[in-house]
């Protein structure tokens, strides 16, 4: 029985230490979650669960959590908005001509394939990669449909972005087209992507390029392994990953899905040397401490690209500033 408004504190380790996703037939735990918040106050418990997006998939898959009426509420906006960003995005596939290039990325791929409530699944706009030799194309059916181009000062690292965005159903609609995938380093361009390469995206996303800001994202990468281990290529994966100066980033994100999340990882990685992240740190959203920005160098391979990367960041702010 839930003893308030949101949820007792002992009574939400327990629920969901025994929650499971079943609906596609395997069987995928997320007790490991609980731990994150072990050491949590329950108003700092129901805070970080909201920060990090998690509370529409603790909602959905732990009945007994179906009193709280904030995680109700946030399950229903996440449901509502993806209902019209995948309306938004088949509306686009339709009227797209069949030659081009092009492939969803990240949260509005994972519908049905990794999320089959669509409330389950926080997404914030509609990530599409397209071959640069399609991009006008794409560009001419976006104006079409009546999306503008978001001419903000974008910061150097998205030089490959374009933000396209429209109004529908009172909610905000953007479209986030790239024509790359990693920011540093070129990569030749085969869509669609493989399972090895498209991983590795979301680990560069995660580590590389978001120093391990939001857990929902670390979900996202440990229900993606589950699905496809047994397409999965490790040595490949491994190989795309030095190939991309991604080593870093690959090791300390397969290290937390080990320890946190009991992830068996059949790939022989230097597991003694690689720093472990603590919970706390991927608990925080300080982005102004020392440490996080310690850690934005750990995630990269050499002192050289982590330099590269703080005049890049240096750059941005003061072209903001003027």
């Amino acid at each position: 029985m839930i003893d308030s408004p949101l949820f007792s504190i002992s009574s939400c380790y327990n629920l969901i230490g025994r929650s499971k996703l079943n609906q596609r037939g395997d069987l995928i735990q997320i007790e490991q979650i609980r731990s994150f918040f072990n050491s949590l106050t329950e108003q700092e418990t129901v805070k970080r669960i909201t920060q990090h997006q998690l509370a529409g998939l603790l909602y959905i898959y732990t009945p007994e959590l179906r009193s709280s009426e904030e995680f109700k509420k946030q399950w229903m906006r996440q449901w509502h908005r993806a209902e019209i960003l995948k309306s938004a995005y088949d509306s686009l596939q339709e009227e797209l001509p069949k030659d081009i290039t092009f492939t969803p990325l990240k949260g509005i791929s994972f519908l049905d394939r990794l999320y089959p409530d669509k409330g389950t699944r926080f997404l914030s706009d509609i990530d599409i990669l397209v071959h640069p030799k399609d991009l006008s194309e794409f560009q001419n059916v976006l104006k079409k449909q009546n999306y503008s181009l978001n001419k903000k000062n974008s910061w150097m690292g998205d030089h490959f972005k374009e933000e396209w965005c429209k109004e529908a159903d009172h909610e905000e609609i953007v479209v986030e087209l790239h024509t790359q995938l990693f920011m540093h380093k070129d990569y030749d361009l085969q869509i669609p992507l493989s399972v090895e390469l498209e991983l590795i995206y979301l680990i560069y996303h995660y580590a590389y390029q978001h120093n391990f800001l939001r857990l929902y994202w670390l979900v996202d990468i440990y229900l993606f392994i589950e699905k496809y281990k047994t397409k999965l290529d490790f040595k490949k994966l491994h190989s795309v990953a030095l190939s991309l100066d991604l080593r870093n980033s690959l090791y300390m994100t397969l290290k937390i899905l080990e320890n946190y999340f009991s992830l068996s990882i059949p790939l022989e990685y230097p597991r003694k040397t690689t720093k472990l992240v603590s919970k706390e740190f991927l608990l925080s959203d300080d982005m102004t401490s020392w440490s996080y920005y310690l850690m934005k160098h750990r995630t990269k391979d050499s002192l050289k690209e982590a330099l590269a990367y703080d005049f890049q960041w240096v750059g941005n702010k003061l072209k903001r500033l003027t």
